[in-house]
């Protein structure tokens, strides 16, 4: 009886051992090596030899879509080992809504249809205030730097809709921003996170068009200020003195650049920083000749590193196309150097990468630290608005017919 007993508890210990393996087999299969499989499968085809105003129609139509569904497409932070992948499975996509890539693809939408169409603007506004506003107040708790953006999407509709909720949801923001300022010698600036000793590039990018639209549209000589002293602390400590690139940062106890020159995400976030500043510099006349001069460099030297007319994920050094990059560069370049790019040349640059659902594809995903880059690429909320902000910089649109 005892012999019986001991073989019935190791038969069950062996089955229950096997379930276990086989439940771990499974996972391993659905987490690891199915979503490679279907990718290999799944192929997408592009709007290579689409015409232009159809591309344009689809690609305004999947931003739209792609706003109003809460699933989110940016790559995020590549996990590194299957324990990994478990674990990014429990993220909370709700609030990456508050992040920086929805952000951007708002803040498309409402500058496109500001300039070329005000029905998808009347759009965007419900579905902008469910996410993001309570009332009068905000939906979600501000916490970081990454959701400044959505304050300028706020401001865009302000000025469009005259709308005082979207006044106050940018003066709740501003006033956070004014809590995380440090000072750094003669400069006032805003870092990535207060209990960093680094201020990483994107910081800037993500603040620096927020202060000096509040500035001037509440003539608020504060905020410019501060803009205009977060951008010359980097360009005095954070670009490359030979070629005025930027670092992906700057350790602030040593006041010299981390990281690589070439983290072509990084020049977006220098470029959005750098045309929303000097766009509208008002300041000393040694900083506004200190600035333009890093200005010429930076627009000289990117153009010099474009691979044919797109940008990679590292220009210069690295293959293979990044729409974050590119979309970044070249509405950054537009604005300072308007009619460098034509609707149409932007939609045939573009369209080869342009799915048949609208979807711009090849966006790099998230970096999570200095020299630490994702090796994912694919949709991307952020990539897709700045391609409808490179669009809302054109002179003209070529009729889209709705």
């Amino acid at each position: 009886m005892k012999i019986k007993n001991n073989l019935m508890k190791k038969s069950f210990v062996i089955i229950i051992v096997l379930n276990i393996l086989s439940i771990f087999n499974i996972l391993f299969f659905c987490v690891d090596l199915l979503p490679q499989i279907i990718e290999k499968i799944n192929k997408p085809n592009y709007l290579s030899s689409t015409n232009n105003n159809q591309v344009e129609s689809k690609l305004v139509q999947a931003s739209f879509e792609m706003f109003s569904s809460t699933k989110m497409h940016m790559p995020w932070a590549r996990p590194n080992n299957f324990i990994d992948k478990i674990r990014a499975l429990r993220l909370d996509e709700t609030t990456r809504i508050y992040n920086f890539p929805r952000a951007y693809l708002a803040l498309g939408l409402i500058k496109y249809g500001n300039k070329f169409d005000s029905t998808l603007v009347q759009k965007v506004i419900p579905v902008f205030d469910d996410y993001y506003l309570n009332g009068e107040e905000l939906a979600f708790k501000f916490e970081y730097v990454d959701q400044v953006p959505l304050g300028f999407a706020a401001l865009e509709l302000y000025k469009i809709t005259g709308n005082s909720k979207y006044k106050k949801m940018a003066n709740i923001i501003y006033g956070k921003l004014r809590t995380m300022v440090t000072k750094h010698g003669k400069y006032s600036i805003i870092l990535y996170r207060d209990h960093q000793d680094d201020l990483f590039v994107d910081a800037i990018g993500m603040v620096c068009p927020f202060l000096m639209e509040y500035g001037l549209q509440f003539k608020n000589r504060e905020a410019i200020q501060l803009a205009e002293s977060e951008l010359e602390f980097f360009m005095t400590y954070g670009l490359d003195g030979k070629d005025a690139l930027p670092f992906h940062a700057i350790d602030l106890k040593l006041e010299k650049g981390l990281g690589p020159n070439n983290w072509g995400r990084g020049m977006g976030w220098y470029m959005l920083a750098l045309e929303s500043v000097m766009s509208n510099l008002n300041s000393e006349l040694d900083t506004v000749m200190f600035m333009e001069q890093n200005k010429l460099s930076f627009l000289k030297n990117i153009k010099n590193l474009k691979d044919s007319t797109l940008y990679t994920e590292f220009p210069g050094t690295s293959k293979g196309f990044d729409s974050s990059t590119s979309t970044m560069l070249m509405y950054g370049s537009n604005v300072l150097e308007p009619g460098t790019y034509t609707i149409d040349s932007i939609l045939t640059i573009f369209k080869p990468f342009i799915k048949e659902n609208g979807i711009l594809d090849r966006c790099s995903g998230d970096a999570f630290g200095v020299d630490k880059y994702s090796l994912e690429f694919g949709e991307s909320e952020l990539s897709q608005g700045m391609i409808l902000m490179l669009l809302s910089t054109t002179s003209s649109n070529k009729a889209l017919t709705r």
